[in-house]
């Protein structure tokens, strides 16, 4: 079958890597690419013979993916692509947090008004994305909410994990990745370090995250790659932050610590026989990164904006990031271990 892929040009410099051999002969189309080809026309002038598309939603592309979608399927080309239902939730925060309030699904407390803030408190816009105009306000602070809800600030650990639901409904679960502890400095995700590991340790804790994602992606009637945020309480209470239904930034570490070439399961829907949760068969780290874009798939190392690797001991760890970081390895180094004790503190 004739197919191409369009994605996010964030996505299009590692997809192929995290593709068996056997599609990577399935050209990538960038979103910047589409727009500046004129768009459908321009496509399907460069692929005459084009059967199947695969869209891959961005933060930026939700509501424009449901029109592409009608417009690929009249002239009789077969599209996968995001449910309409889990696009809506994309761009509007507010109506997913009802969704989870009406489905008794634990989240974090959120409300509408500012001014019944009793603690700190974070603001979120309703339709903002990769930790974008996120604001922390002491409590009692006066605030007038635009488009925008707020959250208590809550101390804890932050967690991630994704999953793949095909068009049937089965789900692949990916190992969960640990992105580190809540602070109020509101730092961007791109900027954090994060571990993806088994954490067999707190293995009661991942289970049930496993278990809220998988139904999270059923109601919300995902297809494709979804990211569920959580945060364990001190506590140890398990509250959905929030769901990124697209490929996400911990999609890749995810991928590489269980061998799973994620983008298959978009290109091959065979790929899924039944339901499955993917463990580790080492751990991944990922660090920013300034340097040129890069891939050394002996190493199994992927450097875009962020430095992804994989590891299977400790030595190994600290190589790599001066393989990546160079000069600035100490710092990293440091943030790494302090990484892991966190990781071996949450469990214990």
């Amino acid at each position: 079958m004739n197919r191409v892929l369009l994605c996010p040009d964030s996505v299009a410099f590692w997809a192929k890597k995290r593709m068996s051999k056997k599609n990577r002969n399935i050209p990538i189309v960038t979103r910047s690419e589409f727009n500046t080809n004129n768009g459908i026309e321009g496509l399907l002038s460069s692929y005459r013979n084009l059967e199947s598309i695969v869209i891959v939603s961005s933060h930026e592309s939700f509501l424009k993916d449901i029109d592409l979608k009608e417009q690929f399927e009249s002239r009789g080309i077969q599209v996968n692509c995001q449910s309409n239902f889990a696009c809506s939730l994309a761009v509007n925060k507010i109506k997913a947090k009802k969704m989870f309030d009406k489905n008794n699904i634990a989240s974090i407390e959120w409300s509408l008004d500012a001014y019944s803030a009793t603690t700190d408190f974070v603001v979120k816009k309703s339709n903002g994305s990769m930790g974008t105009s996120v604001k922390y306000c002491k409590k009692n602070t006066n605030i007038k909410l635009e488009n925008e809800y707020i959250e208590p600030f809550v101390e804890g650990y932050e967690f991630s994990v994704n999953v793949f639901n095909d068009r049937a409904g089965k789900s692949i679960v990916f190992p969960s990745v640990y992105k580190g502890t809540t602070g109020r400095s509101m730092i961007h995700p791109s900027n954090k370090i994060r571990l993806c590991s088994n954490f067999k340790a707190c293995s009661e804790i991942i289970n049930q995250m496993n278990d809220m994602a998988i139904r999270v992606g059923h109601l919300i009637k995902n297809i494709g790659f979804m990211e569920v945020e959580f945060i364990v309480t001190s506590s140890s209470q398990v509250q959905i932050l929030e769901v990124n239904p697209r490929v996400s930034g911990t999609l890749r570490m995810a991928s590489m610590a269980c061998n799973n070439m994620c983008f298959d399961l978009l290109l091959d829907e065979k790929e899924i026989a039944c339901n499955k949760q993917l463990k580790c068969s080492h751990q991944t780290l990922e660090i920013p990164y300034m340097g040129r874009a890069t891939v050394d798939e002996e190493q199994n190392i992927i450097c875009t904006t962020r430095a992804s690797f994989c590891f299977n001991n400790y030595d190994e760890m600290i190589s790599k990031i001066r393989t990546v970081k160079q000069m600035e390895e100490e710092c990293f180094i440091n943030d790494a271990k302090n990484l892991l004790f966190e990781t071996f503190f949450l469990s214990n």
